[in-house]
């Protein structure tokens, strides 16, 4: 039998330390640590400044947040509970963002639909909001952490943003990936065929290392 380093990717050795936090959707964050997803489509938050793909961290930690779920924008609905405001976040997921690119049209967000949690009407409606910003697509190589993270809530953490600093840094040592490299490409094809059949022009190409 296979074991988990041979199915799943080897374990990161190299500690990484993760000074930024990327808040998603926790159901979100639960695809992207399953590797039944790699691909987050973002707007920016209302308190976020306006950020090039340039100044994006390539690798962050990823705080789950309760805020604005709603189950009937899930392709599968499910039961969300409502958060205990006073309990601490609990960050058990960092990704590498590996790739950035900016969707314009209706049917290159159509062309991803098959590569996320979320329904037509809500990416449609993200894609509309803000019309005149395109809707940034990013695609992540998802890591389990050892051992999750604890934070206290801190007002730093509230409001509608995309980008936390944390002030305890996290560090990556034996993080498992959620896909092993093959399975990412392989994921990281599909999707590049997926936009290419409505743009003969896109061509996918990953961030500079750093």
């Amino acid at each position: 039998m296979a074991n988990a380093a041979e199915v799943f990717g080897k374990a990161q050795t190299n500690p990484i330390v993760l000074t930024q936090a990327l808040k998603e959707w926790a159901i979100a964050i639960s695809a992207l640590r399953s590797g039944s997803q790699i691909l987050l489509l973002r707007k920016g938050g209302i308190r976020d400044p306006r950020q090039p793909f340039s100044e994006i961290p390539r690798r962050a930690a990823l705080f789950p947040t309760y805020e604005h779920q709603v189950p009937h924008y899930l392709k599968q609905p499910v039961e969300i509970a409502s958060p205990d405001v006073n309990a601490p976040i609990v960050i058990d997921t960092w990704a590498h963002i590996t790739h950035g690119f900016l969707l314009s049209s209706e049917a290159e967000v159509m062309a991803l639909l098959p590569f996320h949690i979320w329904t037509a009407e809500f990416v449609t409606e993200r894609l509309k909001w803000r019309s005149h910003q395109p809707l940034q697509a990013l695609l992540l190589r998802a890591y389990s952490l050892q051992q999750p993270v604890v934070l206290g809530r801190s007002p730093s953490h509230a409001g509608c943003r995309s980008w936390i600093h944390l002030e305890t840094p996290i560090f990556t040592q034996n993080s498992m990936p959620a896909l092993s490299e093959q399975d990412y490409q392989t994921h990281l094809k599909a999707l590049e065929d997926a936009i290419q059949s409505v743009n003969d022009d896109f061509k996918l190409k990953p961030f500079e290392r750093n």
